[in-house]
């Protein structure tokens, strides 16, 4: 389902380069006003270049971050929508389900879920504009972020 490595105690923490990146900008951005108060050089007016591409990457962090916990809660709440929807045979396969098949589907309705479901895992239909494509009655999801 990943091509990460197994997860074990040695590398489950996961740290993200942006973030340290933006504290590093942060920082130079600071030193920069710090300099130019105490030496009156007119450094001030650079640290507007590291702030707004922090604050460029802090947006586009914050965006991934958000899509990526609404894809998590997605893919939890298919999980348990499935398992009242399917039939028994299909229901044993909800974990074959990606989580790109599994936020594609939610766009079906209860009633031709099993059918959908059903296509998806046996044609092996990975992408989810294709599956999309395939839903019969939409059902709107406006609480996307």
């Amino acid at each position: 389902m990943s091509d990460q490595p197994t997860q074990n105690f040695q590398n489950h923490v996961r740290n993200d380069p942006k973030i340290l990146s933006l504290s590093g900008i942060y920082l130079l951005a600071m030193i920069l006003v710090g300099v130019d108060f105490f030496t009156e050089t007119s450094l001030a007016g650079y640290a507007l270049i590291p702030l707004v591409i922090g604050g460029l990457l802090a947006s586009v962090t914050a965006r991934f971050y958000s899509t990526g916990l609404q894809d998590r809660i997605i893919m939890l709440e298919m999980r348990l929508r499935l398992g009242d929807a399917l039939d028994d045979d299909l229901r044993a396969r909800i974990p074959e389900l990606t989580r790109r098949q599994l936020v594609a589907l939610r766009f079906e309705s209860d009633a031709n879920l099993n059918e959908l479901t059903r296509k998806v895992l046996d044609e092996n239909i990975s992408t989810a504009k294709e599956i999309k494509g395939l839903v019969k009655d939409w059902q709107a999801d406006y609480h996307r972020v």
